[in-house]
């Protein structure tokens, strides 16, 4: 077994976890199709790990401090070119010139390290927002930091499937993500959250005002999107997923 972005090739199938993925392939190599197959749950996520809790519990490590009323706004990935946190960092500084009422009731997590944290830094502190923000680098407890959001963002310009949308899904998160990739095949849009163009400030900034303002609304989003996770993505339907493309192949030998 083989594995590529966006696909796995079992020597008599080659199965592709994004219907994108499998469209493209076809275009390339179209005598190969009966080969093809796309289906969801060959991507899993650790649902014992990801969970959600009634609760907001602290960070011990993490200097903001978490109100329930507050409104806890977060990223994790590498910050690095396609992951494009700036975009999201411009869309909050939007969001706080626009609605000055949200300063110090909005807060935001970048998790990741890499070049674009500099920027993001130098880009904050020329808006005087950085004491609204925490970059505290690359992290190992992302599932706790998880727990205490309220919407999970990525931004990226490019993504196959995308653990992150995963993880924040299974913790029961709304999710903005950009339309590229893997993401719409994720995100369900106005079901399991946004779905915005990428490099788009202005679009983030809509969709980050729309679930600021409605709990109701973020709660019904993380809900679906938990269940979505459950139906579809936990490691239990993976393996059945798999062992079913096995037990075919051998049913087709057989045949």
């Amino acid at each position: 077994m083989a594995t590529t972005n966006g696909s796995t090739a079992i020597r008599d199938k080659i199965l592709a976890s994004l219907a994108r993925y499998r469209a493209l392939r076809i275009g390339k190599f179209p005598c190969a199709f009966w080969r093809l197959s796309s289906r969801p749950g060959l991507t899993a996520v650790d649902t014992q790990k990801f969970y959600p809790e009634k609760t907001r519990k602290e960070l011990p490590v993490c200097p903001l401090t978490f109100v329930e009323k507050n409104v806890y706004i977060g990223t994790v990935g590498r910050m690095h070119g396609v992951k494009d946190q700036i975009t999201l960092v411009q869309a909050f500084v939007l969001l706080m010139q626009r609605h000055a009422e949200l300063i110090g009731q909005v807060y935001l997590l970048l998790v990741g390290d890499g070049p674009l944290r500099a920027q993001a830094i130098e880009l904050l502190e020329k808006h005087q927002l950085r004491q609204y923000v925490w970059l505290p680098g690359e992290r190992q407890d992302i599932a706790e930091i998880m727990r205490t959001l309220d919407i999970f963002v990525l931004p990226s310009q490019n993504e196959g499937i995308s653990n992150a949308i995963l993880e924040a899904m299974a913790t029961g998160l709304p999710v903005i993500a950009t339309e590229v990739g893997g993401n719409p095949e994720l995100v369900e849009q106005n079901q399991t959250g946004l779905l915005v163009p990428p490099e788009s400030p202005e679009s983030m900034v809509n969709a980050l005002n729309v679930l600021i303002k409605d709990k109701q609304k973020r709660k019904q989003l993380g809900e679906r999107s938990l269940q979505r996770v459950q139906d579809n993505f936990s490691i239990q339907v993976m393996v059945k997923n798999y062992t079913d493309v096995y037990d075919s192949l051998g049913l087709e030998r057989k045949q």
